[in-house]
């Protein structure tokens, strides 16, 4: 069995890597973006940029989820200001079975609304991982610009995404792992001035176990 110690320092390595891991890609982010200033742009924005700007909402939610769950005051204000680019002011999300009852209440409205919660829920969690695996992103409607340039508004996509969820709490004295199997069902449309944003996303539950780990 762990003893706090170990979990402390466990959860301190998480929290140093991941927050490298953050940096490295906003650098990486912002490096492209100076690269596709300087450049002229071959093309006008594809089918395929379209459907990779969608799945990638669900990609950076992973991160600034896993961020809520270190809860240093640094990292939940990074994961917090991720949020509020991915989801729309007015997102409607529901956490309920699938297939999604008509009439159903959204669980919470809005990035901060579903922050407050997932802080709530991992209050105890000493490490936590979400491993986003099949996605599947389909382009109904495609935006009239580039996306967050200029004054494109068109633009909505729906997307699947799987789930796999890796959380470590502790449970009088012992830590417990708790794996759950999960779907997300997204709609996104562009924002102007922003990009692409979830305004409503449907999370359920297929699977999982609980467990106590050493």
């Amino acid at each position: 069995m762990a003893t706090n110690a170990d979990s402390k320092i466990s959860r301190r390595n998480l929290m140093n890597a991941g927050v490298a891991m953050a940096a490295g890609s906003a650098a990486m982010l912002a490096a492209k973006g100076s690269a596709a200033a300087s450049a002229p742009r071959a093309a006008p924005y594809s089918l395929a940029e379209a459907r990779q700007d969608v799945e990638y909402l669900r990609k950076w939610y992973g991160i600034a989820t896993d961020m809520l769950g270190w809860r240093d005051p640094e990292s939940v204000k990074k994961a917090r200001s991720i949020y509020t680019k991915i989801f729309t002011p007015d997102c409607k999300i529901y956490l309920a079975p699938y297939p999604l009852v008509p009439g159903t209440a959204p669980t919470r409205v809005g990035p901060d609304g579903w922050a407050d919660f997932v802080e709530n829920v991992y209050k105890n969690v000493v490490s936590t991982q979400h491993l986003l695996g099949t996605q599947v992103a389909e382009i109904d409607e495609m935006p009239d610009g580039i996306p967050g340039k200029g004054k494109s508004s068109k633009g909505h996509a729906s997307c699947v995404s799987y789930l796999n969820a890796w959380n470590v709490s502790q449970v009088d004295g012992q830590n417990k792992l708790t794996i759950t199997i999960s779907t997300y069902r997204d709609l996104a449309r562009v924002t102007p001035g922003v990009g692409w944003q979830i305004y409503n996303m449907h999370l359920s539950r297929v699977s999982g176990e609980s467990r106590v780990i050493a």
